[in-house]
C-alpha cells in the first residue's frame, strides 16, 4: 500500500460524507468562505469562469454543500444570474437514475468511493455528465480512476496528473494504491518543485518520473500554404499542431532519460532509471508555449512557466560545426560538431535549467569543453554532468534530483537521513 496517511476514524482526512446534524454549521463556515472565492455572478464574464471558481470549493466540501449555497446566491440574485445562463454551453441530455445512485455515494471519502463506484453498473460507473452534476470534478476523477483499474498506476497519474494535483494528498493516495501503486510509491505536486514540474516515484519498477504538463498557443504559426482563416488553413493549422505535438512529446521524452543512484542502496535497488513524461493540457500547465512560425530575434526562449518555440523547433539542428573548445585549463582542445533539437534545449529552461556556463545567450556560456558543448543544455542533445576542478559545476539531471531528494525524505530512516545524496549519469 502507497498511503500517505492510514485510513483510521481519528484522523483529519480531507472527506466528503454528508453529516446532517452539522450541516447547518458546516454550511454557515462554508459561507464565510464562499463570498471571497466567489464572487457575486459577473455577466461580463466568460460563462466558464463560473466553474473554474467553483471547481475549487466542489473539491473542497462537496459538490452538495456547494450547490446549496449557489441556489441561494441565484435566488439572491436572479437577474444577474439569468444574465450569466446566457453564456452556458447548451444543456445536456441527463440520466437521473444514473445521477441519483451517484449521489448516494458521491459524498465519501475517496478511500471507500473508489470501491463503491467499482460495484455500479458499468453504464452509471461511467456517466460522467452524470458525476460531474451531482459531484463535480472530483467525483469525475474517481469515476476515471475505476475505469483505468488494470492499466497501471503511473500510466493513469502520468495522463491525469492535472486531475491528481488538485486533489489533497490524502485522496491521491487512495488513488495510486487503488491503481496497485506498491509500497512507498509517490505523485508530488509541482508546489514541491516551484511549480515547474510534478513528480512521481515506483519503487518496486526503480523509476522515477518527471511530469510535465504544456500547453501550446499558436500566435504567428503557419503550417503550410493556404491562407489565413480559410477551411484549408484550419486543416493544415490542425494537422501541423498534432505533428507538433507528437514531435515535441517524442523529442523530451527520448532526449530527457537516464540513470540516478543513490548514495546508498534503497531496499534492493541502487539505480532508478529516470524519465519525463509530457502531458498535454487546455489549462493547470506547468509551462505555456507560444508556438510562431519565426520567433522573436530569430532565437527560441523559455523559463519555467512561459516561453517561445518555432515551428521548426523538434528539428534537429546544427549547433556546432569544427568548433573549437578547451580543456578544464583553458587550453586548445581540438574541435567538436554538435546538433540538437531546441525544443528540447528549451524544455531544459522550462523545467529551470541554465547553460553549461551560466545564464544568457552570450556564445560562451553554451559551453567552453567538449564535455559542455555537448550538453542538452550546451549545443548538444545528451544528458551530462560537468565537473570542474572535482566539483559539479553543471547537472542535466539535477531535475529528477530533487523528485528523488522529495521521496528520500519521506521514506529514508532518521539514521539514513544524512545519505539522501543522489547523482545522475553513472
Amino acid at each position: 500500500m502507497a498511503h500517505v496517511q492510514t485510513h483510521t476514524p481519528d484522523q483529519n482526512r480531507t472527506t466528503h460524507e454528508p453529516s446532517t446534524p452539522e450541516r447547518d454549521d458546516a454550511d454557515q463556515a462554508t459561507a464565510q468562505l464562499f463570498p471571497k472565492t466567489l464572487g457575486p455572478p459577473d455577466s461580463r464574464a466568460p460563462g466558464g469562469l463560473l466553474a473554474a471558481q467553483l471547481s475549487g470549493l466542489q473539491r473542497t466540501i462537496g459538490n452538495q454543500a456547494v450547490a446549496r449555497l449557489l441556489s441561494r446566491k441565484v435566488a439572491a440574485q436572479p437577474a444577474r444570474a439569468l444574465q450569466r445562463s446566457t453564456a452556458q454551453p447548451p444543456l445536456i441530455q441527463r440520466k437521473p437514475e444514473n445521477e441519483q445512485a451517484l449521489a448516494a455515494i458521491q459524498g465519501h471519502a475517496m478511500f471507500n468511493l473508489l470501491p463503491k463506484l467499482r460495484a455500479l453498473a458499468p453504464d452509471v460507473a461511467s456517466d460522467e455528465a452524470a458525476g460531474q452534476a451531482v459531484g463535480g470534478p472530483r467525483l469525475v476523477t474517481a469515476m476515471r480512476v475505476v475505469a483505468a483499474a488494470g492499466q497501471g498506476w503511473m500510466a493513469f497519474a502520468t495522463a491525469h496528473s492535472g486531475e491528481l494535483a488538485a486533489l489533497p494528498a490524502d485522496q491521491i493516495s487512495d488513488i495510486i494504491t487503488f491503481l496497485g501503486a506498491p509500497k512507498d510509491a509517490r505523485f508530488y505536486k509541482g508546489e514541491e518543485f516551484g511549480g515547474k514540474f510534478d513528480g512521481a516515484i515506483d519503487p518496486a519498477k526503480g523509476e522515477i518520473v518527471l511530469i510535465f504538463r504544456v500547453r501550446f498557443e499558436i500566435e504567428g504559426a503557419r503550417f503550410g500554404m493556404a491562407s489565413a482563416g480559410t477551411p484549408e488553413w484550419e486543416k493544415e493549422t490542425q494537422a501541423g499542431l498534432e505533428k507538433y505535438k507528437s514531435d515535441f512529446k517524442r523529442n523530451i521524452e527520448s532526449t530527457w532519460k537516464g540513470t540516478l543512484k543513490p548514495a546508498v542502496p534503497i531496499g534492493k535497488l541502487s539505480a532508478f532509471q529516470a524519465r519525463v513524461a509530457v502531458e498535454y493540457v487546455e489549462s493547470g500547465e506547468h509551462t505555456l508555449f507560444h508556438l510562431v512560425s519565426s520567433a522573436p530575434d530569430g532565437s527560441s526562449n523559455a523559463k519555467p512557466g512561459e516561453g517561445t518555440l518555432d515551428v521548426d523547433d523538434n528539428e534537429m539542428q546544427v549547433k556546432d560545426k569544427d568548433r573549437p573548445v578547451m580543456d578544464d585549463k583553458g587550453r586548445q582542445a581540438g574541435t567538436v560538431n554538435n546538433s540538437q533539437p531546441p525544443a528540447a534545449h528549451e524544455f531544459g529552461h522550462a523545467i529551470g535549467l541554465d547553460h553549461p556556463q551560466g545564464k544568457g545567450s552570450a556564445v560562451h556560456n553554451y559551453g567552453k569543453t567538449a564535455e559542455e558543448r555537448e550538453s542538452i543544455m550546451g549545443a548538444g542533445h545528451k544528458m551530462k554532468v560537468v565537473q570542474r576542478g572535482g566539483k559539479i559545476r553543471h547537472n542535466d539531471f539535477a531535475p529528477f534530483i530533487q523528485i528523488a531528494e522529495r521521496w528520500g525524505r519521506d521514506i529514508l530512516p532518521g539514521s539514513l537521513a544524512s545519505k539522501n545524496q543522489w547523482s545522475g549519469g553513472g
